[in-house]
């Protein structure tokens, strides 16, 4: 019977010791989380609109500093055509194109302000625009002079950065080029991350 006993006592010790690396972990999670950034290209304005959704893992009243950059950098190969301008008739091969600049605005900051019942459930969503039309279709014309003959798979060559901040914690996304993301499946892996296009948000603390 005394052997009985203490076969028994081990596993709960073996629980009571597990209890406080767990309380550990959770403390070193980030409080916000991003998804993965989505694009929609509006082909009757030449422009593609980005859009993250930034949720808090518990209900907080708080802002959140959100900042976008677009890089102009190749993130197809080199010289490979867009399918969608090879489609068309049109030839292209994947170049940077420095004047596809969006007149000049690279980098956007704004406060994300979570406040009501509504922030905190179902999360907001953050923005930027990259215009990207040619000389001649830009309004004013040559406003903006984007070569669509530079554009790759991915379209104008450009990668899209996003970074969250809130309380020393920093969740960054990208997201590859101007074409529209395929449409995420609920249940399902999202296609954006799997073929590439867009990344899967990360967070730490500085």
């Amino acid at each position: 019977m005394r052997r009985f006993l203490v076969a028994a006592m081990v596993p709960v010790c073996l629980v009571a010791s597990f209890i406080p690396s767990t309380a550990a972990h959770a403390s070193s999670k980030s409080p916000i989380e991003l998804s993965p950034i989505e694009g929609y290209f509006l082909q009757n304005l030449y422009e593609t609109t980005y859009h993250e959704r930034i949720k808090f893992a518990t209900p907080t009243k708080a802002t959140v500093k959100v900042v976008w950059t677009l890089k102009l950098e190749l993130v197809d190969k080199a010289g490979t055509p867009d399918p969608e301008m090879t489609a068309s008739g049109m030839a292209s091969g994947a170049a940077v194109d420095v004047g596809c600049s969006n007149h000049g605005i690279l980098e956007t900051t704004s406060d994300l302000v979570f406040d009501n019942h509504y922030d905190y459930t179902y999360g907001r969503t953050a923005t930027f625009q990259w215009h990207h039309p040619d000389a001649q279709d830009s309004d004013p014309e040559g406003w903006y002079h984007c070569d669509h003959a530079l554009q790759g798979p991915h379209g104008h060559q450009g990668l899209i950065t996003v970074v969250a901040s809130y309380e020393g914690w920093k969740c960054v996304a990208t997201f590859k080029g101007t074409h529209s993301s395929l449409i995420p499946k609920r249940g399902k892996p999202n296609p954006n991350v799997k073929n590439g296009t867009a990344s899967e948000p990360t967070c730490s603390k500085s």
